[in-house]
């Protein structure tokens, strides 16, 4: 149940993230694909029975497991609180998007995990 529900988050995430991007909604960019890429750390954890609650627990797990993702994740963070106080560096949201599909391999043919 658990690991439906984090994959259903993640997904919305993702979508949003996307949209967001299309839109020009940079503020918004980094934040919904940090959180696409947290949900799908939350979803694989949810399969060992291990739940989080906080961002540097997600993080942690990452680094154990998928290393990549743990990079990604730091710098999706530091953008999310960049974008939050100065949302018009289309870079940035751009660089976002970059790192989220890298994260959960999203290939330019479609928006599915």
């Amino acid at each position: 149940m658990e690991f439906k529900r984090h994959m259903r988050n993640a997904e919305e995430n993702v979508k949003a993230a996307l949209h967001a991007y299309r839109m020009g909604w940079h503020t918004v960019v980094a934040e919904t694909a940090f959180k696409a890429v947290e949900q799908a750390v939350e979803m694989h954890a949810a399969l060992e029975g291990i739940h989080m609650r906080s961002h540097s627990e997600r993080i942690e797990f990452a680094d154990e497991r998928y290393l990549e993702v743990a990079r990604a994740l730091r710098r999706l963070r530091r953008n999310y609180g960049d974008l939050g106080y100065d949302g018009i560096n289309g870079d940035r949201a751009a660089e976002s998007i970059s790192l989220m599909k890298k994260a959960l391999r999203i290939n330019r043919g479609g928006d599915k995990l």
